[in-house]
């Protein structure tokens, strides 16, 4: 992400909202893995509709959402470091910011997975093994979503949120390596109190990571 903020209030306000539902108006032809028993709360194969099953986070079957975030998360900040690309204080400081600083249940957001690869053999192994099942949600409008679907007592209710999950350690890596160096220009620039840099500073972090 080309990260365009010079403060940290900014930076924020950035890194929340560059996936909202504004970013993604094209229909897309999206797939959904899932095992038997899944595919049938879903497809209703009488009526051939689709009824999508909105997850609290709060209620994930995997508790480990978003943990595997941490490695690279650890090698990005320490190879910054390293490099003498931030400081030590501000090495301490992202040190601190520990997994369980990232359970998505703390919002506690409506999820529902979709993915634009219909063919991926990590996915198939991971959650459609055996005789599971892959769903294709033919041009399924983001627009149409957010017309639908009013969650009120989400954080912010007005909007969906979309979030692209990456897979590969290495792009992880990267994209958290550039996310800190971009970070620390802001923290490094901003004239408010630390206490309140740090605050910024760390929801910023939770936020990207989560």
């Amino acid at each position: 992400m080309n990260f365009k903020s010079k403060t940290l209030n900014d930076f924020l306000y950035e890194i929340v909202f560059s996936t909202t539902i504004e970013s993604y108006t094209d229909p897309l032809v999206l797939y959904h893995y899932t095992n038997d028993e899944a595919k049938n709360k879903i497809v209703d194969e009488e009526t051939q509709t689709v009824t999508l099953r909105f997850t609290r986070a709060s209620q994930f079957t995997d508790k480990n959402e978003c943990i595997h975030i941490i490695e690279p998360y650890v090698h990005a900040y320490g190879c910054l470091y390293d490099s003498g690309a931030i400081s030590k204080d501000f090495y301490l400081f992202l040190k601190g910011i520990k997994a369980d600083s990232l359970n998505p249940n703390q919002k506690d957001p409506w999820i529902f997975c979709f993915t634009a690869e219909g063919n991926s053999k990590f996915m198939k192994e991971k959650y459609a093994p055996g005789d599971g099942w892959l769903i294709e949600l033919l041009k399924l409008s983001f627009e149409s979503l957010e017309n639908n679907f009013a969650l009120s007592d989400t954080m912010y209710p007005n909007y969906i949120f979309l979030a692209d999950v990456e897979y590969s350690y290495s792009k992880m890596k990267t994209l958290i390596q550039e996310m800190l160096s971009h970070l620390y220009r802001c923290y490094q620039n901003d004239t408010t109190p630390e206490e309140e840099k740090k605050k910024l500073a760390y929801t910023a972090v939770v936020q990207y990571l989560s």
